[in-house]
C-alpha cells in the first residue's frame, strides 16, 4: 500500500506475499507499483523535479566517489596480486565484501 501511494520504495529482502505470490512475482508487483506511483506523481513523487534528476544523481555519485576515495574505499586502479594483497585491499574491489575477501585469503595460493 505504501509503495502504491508513492510513500515507499522497493528495497530489501523479498518473501512470499500474504496472498501467495512467489518471492519473484511479489518483487515484480512492488516494482510495478513503484513505477506507477512515479508515473502518476503521487506521494513523495509529487514533489520531484524530474528535469533535475540526472544532474542530482550525477552529483550524488560524484560526492560518493570523493567520500570513498577519502576513506580508502575507492576501487583499486592498479592490478592486485591475489596471493599477496591485504584483506582491506581485496574489499575495495566492487562486489568483494568481508566474506569473499576471507575466502580468497583462506584458499591461497592461486596459480596464474
Amino acid at each position: 500500500m505504501l509503495v502504491e501511494r508513492g510513500l515507499a520504495r522497493v528495497f530489501g529482502v523479498y518473501r512470499t506475499s500474504p496472498d501467495g505470490l512467489s518471492r519473484d512475482d511479489y518483487r515484480d508487483h512492488l516494482k510495478d507499483a513503484e513505477l506507477c506511483a512515479a508515473a502518476e506523481r503521487v506521494g513523495a513523487r509529487a514533489y520531484t523535479d524530474r528535469s533535475a534528476i540526472r544532474s542530482q544523481r550525477a552529483e550524488g555519485r560524484q560526492e560518493q566517489a570523493e567520500l570513498d576515495l577519502a576513506a580508502g574505499r575507492a576501487p583499486p586502479t592498479e592490478m592486485l596480486d591475489i596471493n599477496t594483497v591485504a584483506r582491506d585491499e581485496l574489499m575495495r574491489i566492487p562486489g568483494i565484501g568481508d566474506h569473499f575477501a576471507n575466502l580468497i585469503i583462506e584458499h591461497r595460493p592461486y596459480e596464474g
